[in-house]
């Protein structure tokens, strides 16, 4: 069979194209979570502590808890790590739940709250507790 060089070179550039785009891909993540916006709650506990729960994040990632008072400004951050799993006594699934508990100085009632996915960056809704 008589191939010439140019033919030969083209397809070799081809064929290494092909095997560093498929290599190339194999090396990306998969995605741990799911591309919905994730959500928060917060319940009262008292005048200044109250509960934080989410979920929605990437199951044992990180999630920022930002507190911002009635004016807007930033009063309180926290870090807190997704759960792996979630079990109720009747079932266990993916993770990506937390809950936390923060206290202000001021008036927790008019306090507002959103949580950031680190992982993936993406913001949650935003509550009061």
């Amino acid at each position: 069979m008589n191939v010439s060089m140019p033919l030969l070179r083209k397809t070799a550039l081809a064929l290494t194209l092909t095997v560093a785009g498929v290599a190339g891909s194999s090396q990306v993540a998969p995605a741990t979570h799911a591309a919905t916006q994730p959500k928060i709650s917060a319940s009262l506990i008292s005048n200044t502590e109250f509960l934080v729960a989410g979920q929605g994040f990437t199951p044992g990632g990180y999630v920022n808890v930002f507190v911002h008072n009635s004016h807007g400004r930033l009063i309180r951050t926290v870090s807190v790590r997704a759960t792996f799993h979630h079990c109720t006594p009747t079932i266990c699934q993916v993770g990506g739940y937390f809950d936390v508990y923060i206290q202000v100085a001021g008036n927790a009632q008019t306090d507002n709250e959103i949580a950031r996915d680190v992982r993936t960056g993406m913001w949650s809704n935003v509550t009061t507790a």
